[in-house]
């Protein structure tokens, strides 16, 4: 008998590895070889040149994507976003081994091909809905984020009987934490609770520290990229110093989106409203329904720790957006920080599923009841991945932005999309080398933008003067700009906060001309 449910457990387990394939070669399928808007771009640019992106730095991903980039076929810009599609249909995986382990071992008259069919029905949800659909088609750090916090909760909750598996879980949250540390950090207290479900407290807490001690060595390891890198190109600050490590490393540039309502019109009610309504698109009415039952049905288990830990990897999800000033459900970035919340609400699907198929034992209902977990997501799913798929957006712009810089020009970018681009086309493809691309600002916010102005005036000498004077007052110094324009055509892309005299200015496609 112990054969046979062996045989049965790696049955189970080949299929959902099977329905995660299938996710990752249709992600595949649709990927687009070109990036996309937002932080994709600066991502390949940095990860390429092994440079740094912006605070906080995200380490961990920067190698992993370099790898990715070095695959044998199609174009840089597939290969960085198949990264982010790998992660994604790991998550897939995941997410159907939990429902899977949890099914098993709460209920026992469940049939193991009923429980094999939640689990991998779990895996096609959650890997083709729209929020998994969004961050997998593009190179980010959501899905790599989402695979190591799932595969920390799937390990925790064995971690109780074995201090060796407390260590994985607590090297998966060290790599964590040097990908995108706030989610992770969000993510603890949950994953915390799962491992308690195997042996209890205080077992549990005997057997947690190698875990707390391999997460911050993993942490402290991983950090190292920064300053062992800070001579790369793109870069923001100087990571060569503990300040400058610390200030990426922080994300203090960041800090003032926690809150920040005033600056908005928007509070947590109307948050919350909106990341609810995330949640639903993403699994239905249907599933929040079954999500909720999922949780009344571990706690009537007396499987109190689970329930609690899987409620918590939902609530400090969606808490990772809702306390900010704005969410805005058409960001592509929003739906990232929500990826563990709507992962472990397909968990929680699955198991309030299986309640409700042990209660009934009817095999048509149950069989529907499987088809209907799967299905009921995927159209708005496809339509997203359709959408992405055939997005034409970027490429446009930036035809008109380079058909807009005269040769040799110093083009002046506030927009850093706009900017992420430009790194993006210079530093891979190769684009027009001979114009001279500087961040408006010159990354004021970035420790008052001394260091990247400094790597600036040694990028292109012509600039030194323009960033001796920056250095000193902060400001663009409009007389050396227009001595500047004298000998190169130099252009402005249109900001709101740059104050400067019009009368100078005449309109230059995408730039204004000085």
């Amino acid at each position: 008998m112990k054969d046979a449910s062996a045989q049965q457990d790696s049955t189970a387990v080949r299929a959902i590895s099977i329905a995660s394939l299938a996710v990752f070669l249709i992600l595949a399928f649709f990927i687009k070889p070109s990036p996309f808007w937002l932080d994709a771009p600066e991502f390949m640019a940095a990860s390429w040149q092994f440079g740094q992106v912006h605070p906080p730095g995200h380490p961990v991903a920067m190698p992993l994507i370099k790898g990715f980039m070095l695959m044998p076929f199609g174009n840089i810009a597939f290969r960085a976003n198949l990264f982010s599609a790998f992660f994604g249909a790991i998550s897939s995986l995941v997410v159907g081994l939990m429902v899977l382990s949890i099914v098993r071992s709460t209920y026992q008259s469940i049939s193991r091909h009923l429980s094999m069919a939640i689990g991998v029905a779990g895996t096609v949800a959650f890997g083709l809905c729209t929020s998994s659909v969004i961050q997998s088609m593009s190179v980010e750090i959501y899905s790599l984020n989402a695979a190591l916090v799932l595969l920390a909760s799937l390990f925790a909750m064995k971690a109780g009987s074995d201090a060796r598996i407390a260590g994985l879980v607590g090297i998966l949250i060290g790599l964590g934490l040097g990908n995108h540390h706030f989610l992770t950090i969000l993510a603890i207290p949950g994953v915390v609770l799962l491992s308690f479900d195997a042996n209890g407290f205080e077992e549990s807490i005997k057997r947690i520290w190698p875990g707390v001690a391999l997460a911050v060595a993993v942490t402290i390891g991983v950090y190292a990229y920064l300053p062992a890198r800070s001579a790369g190109w793109p870069t923001w600050t100087d990571a060569s110093s503990l300040s400058g490590v610390i200030w990426i490393a922080s994300a203090k540039i960041f800090a003032g989106s926690v809150g920040g309502f005033e600056n908005t019109g928007l509070g947590l009610f109307d948050n919350a409203s909106m990341a609810l309504q995330i949640v639903i698109d993403n699994i239905s009415w249907v599933g929040l329904v079954l999500a909720v039952m999922g949780l009344v049905y571990l706690a009537a288990k007396r499987r109190f720790y689970l329930a609690a830990g899987l409620a918590l990897l939902v609530l400090g999800s969606l808490a990772s957006k809702v306390v900010m000033g704005l969410l805005d459900p058409s960001n592509p970035d929003d739906h990232g920080y929500f990826a563990v919340a709507i992962a472990t609400m397909v968990v929680l699907e699955g198991i309030g599923l299986a309640g409700i198929l042990e209660t009934l034992k009817l095999r048509l209902v149950s069989i529907v009841s499987v088809f209907a977990m799967m299905v009921l997501p995927l159209p708005i799913g496809l339509f997203t991945l359709s959408q992405r798929a055939n997005a034409v957006e970027t490429s446009e712009v930036m035809e008109m932005v380079w058909q807009s810089a005269p040769p040799g020009s110093v083009a002046l970018v506030s927009h850093y999309p706009i900017y992420f681009m430009t790194l993006y086309d210079q530093g891979i493809e190769g684009v027009r080398p001979d114009v001279t691309v500087v961040q408006q600002s010159f990354y004021s916010k970035a420790q008052k933008g001394t260091f990247y102005a400094q790597q600036i005036a040694i990028r292109d000498d012509d600039l030194g003067p323009l960033v001796r004077s920056f250095l000193e007052s902060g400001e663009l110094n409009w007389p050396l700009l227009l001595k500047l324009a004298k000998v190169r055509p130099v252009l402005l892309e249109a900001d709101s906060e740059l104050v400067v005299p019009y009368s100078d200015l005449v309109p230059n496609g995408w730039f204004f001309r000085i």
